[in-house]
């Protein structure tokens, strides 16, 4: 069994260097949450756009999402 430790969660959050971590420490389970996610996300987005060229569409994402998938769509 793993011993937790009772720790205060900081309330500000570094979301690059944690990216950053994830993507060295654990790769496959960054390219899944993120990479993945985010080629889904940007082929909807495009898909949407295709569709409804004359249109706005409103997307919800978390910020760590939002930074990357702004990036690609542009």
């Amino acid at each position: 069994l793993l011993k937790f430790t009772n720790e205060k969660i900081p309330t500000e959050i570094n979301e690059d260097e944690i990216i950053n971590q994830m993507k060295e420490i654990i790769p496959i389970t960054y390219h899944i949450l993120v990479e993945s996610r985010d080629n889904n996300i940007v082929d909807k987005i495009k898909e949407a756009e295709l569709c409804n060229p004359k249109k706005k569409i409103l997307i919800f994402l978390g910020k760590v999402h939002a930074k990357l998938i702004m990036e690609r769509v542009k």
